[in-house]
């Protein structure tokens, strides 16, 4: 909706200036310079539009770096919890194992 708003405005702003041309010729600016100036303005929000969409991109890759790393650290969390349990489960085993040794 902003860039249909936008070229509105360019195309409004462009008109006029070719009025001013055609009611005072001479007077002024020629066609020539009306066209760059409004090639500059278009430019000129296209930058701005850029530049809105460049924040909003980097502030979804902070957002996604951050999930990234959530995630990181829920993985290993649940790695050394496995790590614990397989470690205590081993001593357990080992720990059995002495005892019906020494029974023997």
């Amino acid at each position: 909706m902003q860039e249909l708003v936008d070229d509105l405005r360019r195309e409004l702003e462009h008109l006029q200036l070719f009025k001013l041309e055609v009611e005072h010729p001479g007077q002024g600016k020629s066609l020539s310079e009306l066209n760059a100036r409004t090639r500059e303005i278009e430019m000129e929000h296209e930058v701005k539009r850029l530049k809105q969409e460049n924040y909003k991109l980097r502030d979804q890759n902070d957002d996604l770096n951050a999930q990234i790393l959530s995630l990181s650290l829920y993985e290993a969390r649940n790695l050394f919890s496995c790590q614990s349990k397989a470690q205590s489960l081993a001593a357990e085993i080992d720990s059995a194992s002495r005892m019906s040794w020494w029974m023997l």
